[in-house]
């Protein structure tokens, strides 16, 4: 599905709907993860969910130039947060769950920032699942990763090779639609990234679930959310990224 905005942006997401369930949950992806990729995950949940693709990968646009500039807004954690927020008010959910996986994570930290003191929508739960709120490097090979993507991208798209290179399983991950310049700018916002010190400004039930031994996002950035944020802790034993394919039914339980 697209949501088309009125300055050029499209947002592109999927919904799984239970129709037994009042519950809502909406997933943001990591960098290197699609939609498609957190279906197992949606459609195990007995609970409305909508799966989303970030700006500038899978279906979703950059939207249009603010004159008098000639290239659209660079990409960065606030704008990528009034992203999830317009499809969020576009499905006029006001009660609804946040999972958020690697750099999904800080987006989510910062649409709960964002939607401090409504009364007329609230986050009621947190999931962070192998995530970070700051750029991951003492011990994560995230920004490497980006590089090499960097290197590889063709046509718009790294390819399923590549994307499979990233997993340690056998489960096969999508191709990851995105342009170099696009993947230069997430890497710059990365690269800036530091949440930490906004954490302790949201009360939020959350919960944390990580790879005891992930090498994309070291597990002690998982601990760090955790600490601040007084977070239930899950440690995963394994070296796997990729948790929404490798163990689905195990993320899936994750929002109460």
């Amino acid at each position: 599905m697209l949501l088309s905005l009125e300055n050029g942006l499209d947002l592109d997401y999927d919904l799984y709907n239970s129709k037994s369930s009042v519950d809502n949950v909406l997933i943001i992806p990591g960098l290197f993860q699609t939609k498609q990729d957190w279906r197992p995950v949606a459609s195990t949940m007995k609970k409305n969910v909508c799966a989303i693709n970030l700006r500038g990968t899978g279906q979703s646009t950059l939207g249009n130039p603010i004159p008098p500039f000639t290239n659209p807004p660079e990409i960065n954690v606030m704008q990528l947060a009034s992203d999830v927020f317009e499809i969020i008010s576009h499905l006029k959910w006001t009660r609804f769950s946040v999972l958020g996986s690697c750099i999904g994570g800080a987006i989510a930290v910062q649409l709960g920032l964002l939607m401090r003191g409504r009364d007329d929508m609230s986050i009621t739960e947190l999931v962070f699942v192998n995530a970070s709120v700051l750029c991951p490097s003492q011990g994560s090979n995230l920004v490497t990763t980006i590089g090499k993507a960097l290197e590889s991208v063709k046509d718009g798209c790294l390819d399923a090779q590549f994307m499979n290179s990233l997993s340690l399983s056998n489960q096969k991950v999508s191709p990851f639609q995105t342009s170099h310049s696009i993947l230069e700018e997430y890497l710059f916002m990365i690269q800036d990234l530091n949440l930490t010190d906004q954490l302790q400004h949201l009360s939020i039930k959350s919960t944390v679930l990580h790879t005891t031994g992930n090498k994309m996002i070291a597990v002690h950035y998982g601990q760090m959310i955790s600490e601040q944020l007084g977070s239930k802790w899950i440690p995963f034993n394994g070296r796997d990224h990729w948790l929404h394919l490798t163990a689905p039914e195990v993320v899936a339980k994750l929002v109460s």
